[in-house]
């Protein structure tokens, strides 16, 4: 997803490049490490802390699209 992003912003007027697509990456970014990050721990309930902000962070990616439309 993240790549897709990139490839995205890329064609992204400079005007809007700096406030949406700046939010892009780093909330793209953000769901990559939280899936990583809940693979890495042990205990089942810091692996859902993980998922659920992995999830808070896939909406807002996906909010931010919306708002291009």
């Amino acid at each position: 997803m993240e790549d897709q992003v990139y490839e995205l912003i890329k064609n992204f007027p400079a005007e809007k490049f700096y406030g949406l697509a700046n939010n892009l990456h780093h909330a793209s970014f953000a769901v990559e490490h939280h899936i990583s990050a809940a693979h890495k721990l042990f205990t089942y309930r810091l692996k859902m802390d993980e998922v659920v902000a992995e999830r808070r962070e896939s909406k807002t990616t996906q909010k931010l699209f919306e708002d291009i439309r």
